[in-house]
């Protein structure tokens, strides 16, 4: 019975320890709302997450009315194309992700096979990595989850060849 009475007060002091680590919102927060993108301008409309920086500036993919995909960013006035399949992109992944200048990074396959994380249309000017890459004194075999901070630094997962698999930090050389 004392067991019992124990438990419950420690489960009481747990709780009341958390609503004072998390305290409630006072007040409601009032929203505006700005249309990025919508349907009218895509085909079939968008996938994935979209990703926002401080300055209110949204990247996502969409698929293009033109055809194809695209990556695109927009701050509710006219959008930019960051990369599109039109080139030698084979496929833009769904993952984008973008740093308060508006540098965006992105997952996609090449036309030519394999597939890397890339900033841009230019799939050797604007390459982070892909499969087939040396690195670490083997051959990339596999790239994921890319993310990419103020500087232009982008961290990601890595497979190589000979069997390991890494976190990694490239870093832009300027």
């Amino acid at each position: 019975m004392q067991k019992s009475h124990l438990n419950k007060l420690l489960s009481l002091t747990i709780l009341s320890g958390l609503l004072f680590a998390f305290p409630l919102p006072t007040e409601a927060v009032d929203y505006t709302f700005t249309k990025i993108a919508d349907s009218a301008q895509f085909t079939r409309g968008f996938e994935g997450h979209p990703a926002i920086n401080n300055r209110g500036s949204v990247a996502f993919k969409a698929f293009l009315n033109t055809g194809g995909d695209g990556v695109v960013t927009g701050d509710g006035g006219p959008l930019t194309k960051i990369a599109d399949t039109t080139g030698s992109f084979g496929n833009l992944g769904d993952l984008v992700r973008m740093n308060e200048r508006g540098t965006v990074a992105f997952m996609a396959s090449l036309n030519t096979g394999g597939f890397g994380i890339f900033t841009g249309p230019d799939t050797i000017t604007n390459k982070v990595i892909a499969t087939g890459d040396s690195l670490f004194g083997s051959t990339v075999t596999f790239v994921a989850h890319p993310v990419i901070n103020d500087p232009g630094q982008v961290a990601f997962r890595v497979s190589l060849a000979d069997g390991t698999t890494s976190i990694v930090r490239a870093d832009p050389r300027h």
